[in-house]
């Protein structure tokens, strides 16, 4: 299907998941020549929110003790009871910790420390990787503004 809509597609055959997504941006008139993504609206604005750092670091640890408290712990251990070890629970930050916890691999506080590295490691790879890919993003600094006049700035 792939080839008789972009004969250049170099995908191996068996990466199912790349395959798919690459038909899905093909069927919905995305241009993939070239690496660029042509837009689907011309009206488009692109803001990025961003903090100090530190700041960023304390709400990611603060929500990682939320999910802790919600009962996170119990939902991974329902998964991990059932025998459910597929590839996107392995893999998902906090389950994959909290299963090293049941495996008796890391201490309970250990998965946790683990959970809040890996999310905070993940945070800054998608800063890194916005900051990258697209460069006509408006970015601000909540530090530095309140909401409202970032939404009076992005309103004019």
């Amino acid at each position: 299907e792939i080839m008789k809509k972009d004969s250049s597609c170099d995908i191996h055959i068996n990466n199912r998941k790349r395959l798919i997504r690459y038909l899905q941006k093909l069927d919905n008139n995305i241009s993939i020549t070239n690496n660029e993504n042509k837009l689907l609206y011309d009206n488009v604005y692109f803001i990025g929110l961003t903090t100090n750092r530190d700041v960023l670091y304390k709400r990611i640890n603060d929500r990682v003790d939320e999910m802790i408290n919600d009962g996170l712990i119990d939902e991974v251990a329902n998964l991990y009871n059932k025998g459910i070890k597929t590839n996107p629970v392995k893999t998902a930050i906090g389950y994959k910790e909290l299963y090293l916890y049941f495996d008796k691999k890391l201490t309970l506080d250990e998965a946790i420390d683990k959970i809040k590295l890996n999310s905070r490691r993940y945070a800054k790879r998608q800063l890194t990787f916005f900051k990258n890919q697209f460069s006509d993003i408006k970015w601000y600094n909540l530090d530095e503004m309140d909401e409202e006049d970032i939404i009076k700035d992005i309103l004019s």
